[in-house]
């Protein structure tokens, strides 16, 4: 029978790499939540009152295909992270997020709001593969299973403090100081 180590032990032996995987986990999810948040205000919102002024169909239509591209896009990314190695496909998926957040502040309509969705969609999807990879080399059978859990414990937390903190920076209506704050992250 195999000896087991408490989970502090099993915590203790995780890598440098694990932790700093998870804190880019954070980040991202705190990028990704925040926009989320007030995005639905902010393009339905009146030019007026600092939004785009879209209709709720073309919002629909944004999250539909930002959702597609996001969702399909790991099947690839999964291959590229592979054949060009982790630190790339983040330098890749970092850019790309920047891009999409900073687009976002600076959209005009539809068309510049969509390419913006599309773009975080496509970061977040190459983003994922090296970071789950890292998790993954930077535990052991032994400690994996609470490397899993903190891992998703990370997005979590990145997930329920991204709306308050995109509401206070929103205030009333400087939706674009979020999307300012999400492409620094």
């Amino acid at each position: 029978m195999s000896s087991q180590s408490s989970p502090w032990m099993q915590v203790r032996g995780l890598k440098p790499n694990f932790w700093f995987a998870n804190w880019m986990e954070a980040n991202e999810r705190l990028a990704f939540f925040g926009a989320r948040a007030i995005l639905p205000l902010y393009m339905v919102y009146a030019v007026a009152e600092g939004g785009l002024g879209l209709s709720y169909a073309q919002k629909g239509a944004i999250y539909s295909i930002w959702a597609i591209v996001q969702c399909l896009i790991p099947m690839i990314s999964g291959g590229f992270t592979d054949q060009y190695g982790y630190k790339k496909s983040l330098y890749v998926a970092y850019t790309i997020n920047f891009c999409g957040y900073l687009m976002f502040a600076f959209a005009s309509g539809f068309w510049s709001a969509l390419a913006a969705a599309c773009l975080i969609g496509l970061g977040t999807a190459i983003f994922k593969p090296p970071v789950q990879g890292t998790i993954a080399k930077a535990s052991t059978e032994e400690n994996s299973s609470i490397a899993w859990g903190i891992f998703y414990w990370m997005v979590n937390v990145g997930g329920f403090l991204a709306p308050f903190l995109a509401a206070i920076l929103r205030g009333e209506t400087n939706f674009k100081l979020v999307f300012f704050c999400a492409a620094g992250v």
